[in-house]
This record gives C-alpha cells, sequence and structure tokens, in this order.
C-alpha cells in the first residue's frame, strides 16, 4: 500500500476542488453498486454501504431502475366486473 494515497496532487493544492474529485469518485462507485439487481429496499442498502438512507436515495433518484406497473383491470362503476 502507498504511503501517499495522493501522490500525483501538486503542492499547494485547492482542498475543496480535490475533495470533490474523490467526492464525485466514491458517489459513482456507489451508484454502480446500487445499479445491481439487490432485491433489497434503500434502507438495507444504505446500512450495509454504511450511509443514511437520505444520502442513497438523493444520489440513487432516477438511476435505479423502476419496475411500471402492469396493466389494470377496468371496474365498472358499481365496483365490481
Amino acid at each position: 500500500m502507498k504511503d501517499d494515497a495522493f501522490d500525483d496532487v501538486r503542492c499547494p493544492f485547492d482542498y475543496r476542488a480535490e475533495l470533490k474529485k474523490v467526492r464525485d469518485a466514491l458517489n459513482e462507485k456507489l451508484l454502480e453498486c446500487v445499479s445491481r439487481d439487490w432485491n433489497l429496499g434503500y434502507r438495507e442498502l444504505a446500512r450495509r454501504f454504511n450511509i443514511s438512507a437520505t444520502t442513497l436515495f438523493a444520489l440513487a433518484k432516477g438511476r435505479k431502475k423502476r419496475v411500471r406497473p402492469g396493466p389494470r383491470r377496468r371496474v365498472s362503476k358499481g365496483g365490481y366486473l
């Protein structure tokens, strides 16, 4: 293992910019993992990744495949077929 994980960062550096790059890379990796078919809910995935469910939902919003509802039976006005 390397002593310094940021050998490619030149000094002096912009801390916020470097932190944003690392966070974006981690978020992409997280979204890649979440997009797999886990058959688990957001709360269980969040617990496994050790982040809050709100954060996971905000990151994955619109990324996870959604199941579209199937066709529905038509019901007459009386409520019965």
